[in-house]
This record gives structure tokens, C-alpha cells and sequence, in this order.
């Protein structure tokens, strides 16, 4: 499993850093991470172009995000799962700090 995190820098695009996954629960974060808002804020278009820069930026093979859906919080954390148009399939989780942790179980890009 490949993990990568992407800054989220949500006025267009999002920039790279990686993080490290731990125990998996559902309950709320205490203090919401202000990005998600900023993120369910987004239009539908602009949460796929942030889905898919997150998948490309982790360095997996992506040329168009053909499904998004979300997911059960992840240690508190929002999460989502995508679809790319090459059937591969995404896990996204927003880290602390605006970031995101992107795993898949393809080839990364080379």
C-alpha cells in the first residue's frame, strides 16, 4: 500500500507531503479540521480536480476521477473513496495540518 499526503491548498490545486495511517474508528475529530468545510464547500467539479491531483500527486496512474463517494470517518478524519477512469480505486483521508493520505493498490505511475 502506497501512502502520500497532498497540502491542501483548495483555491485550485493541492501540493505534496506524506503522512502515516494508524488504528481506523469512527468517532468526530474534537476540533473540526477547517479544510473539510472548506472541501464539502467546494462545487462538484472542484472536488474531483482536488481528488485527482491528491491520486496523481502520490504518484499513482489517474487521468480522470469517474467516481467519488464518502466514506466512513477514519480515526475522526473525513474519508473518501474514488474511482479513476482505469477502474483503479483510492482511498483519500484528510490529515491534520490540511493534508491527504492517498492509498491504492495499483502501480504508481512512472
Amino acid at each position: 500500500m502506497r501512502e502520500h499526503g497532498i497540502a491542501a491548498v483548495i483555491a485550485l490545486t493541492l501540493a505534496g507531503c506524506s503522512g502515516e495511517p494508524s488504528a481506523r474508528n469512527t468517532s468526530a475529530p474534537a476540533t473540526p479540521d477547517p479544510v473539510e468545510a472548506q472541501i464539502n464547500n467546494l462545487s462538484e467539479p472542484l472536488k474531483d480536480v482536488a481528488f485527482f491531483r491528491a491520486v496523481r500527486d502520490a504518484g499513482y496512474a489517474c487521468q480522470k476521477i469517474v467516481h467519488r463517494e464518502s466514506r466512513p470517518r477514519n480515526e475522526g478524519r473525513a474519508a473518501w473513496a474514488v474511482k479513476c477512469e482505469n477502474n483503479a480505486d483510492y482511498g483519500i483521508v484528510l490529515q491534520p495540518g490540511g493534508t491527504f493520505l492517498v492509498t491504492g493498490a495499483v502501480t504508481p505511475r512512472r
